[in-house]
């Protein structure tokens, strides 16, 4: 199966996004709150630590449940 190629729109919107929010060594937390608030938004599953490291859960599709995992 071909994966759909990401409308250049939609990934360019994520990047004005993020670049407007302070994320200096140490006070990462606006950006923590964005990407958890992402997340929850589209009811995926997450852990958050208390230095506001993130990682979010996406299962993989049925016809693509061969593919190995990725993180970004």
């Amino acid at each position: 199966m071909k994966l759909k190629e990401p409308d250049i729109k939609d990934v360019l919107k994520y990047f004005y996004e993020i670049s407007k929010i302070p994320r200096m060594s140490g006070k990462e937390e606006k950006i923590a709150d964005y990407i958890e608030n992402f997340a929850k938004e589209r009811n995926l599953k997450y852990i958050r630590d208390i230095y506001n490291n993130i990682i979010i859960f996406k299962d993989s599709t049925k016809s693509n449940k061969s593919n190995e995992s990725i993180m970004l």
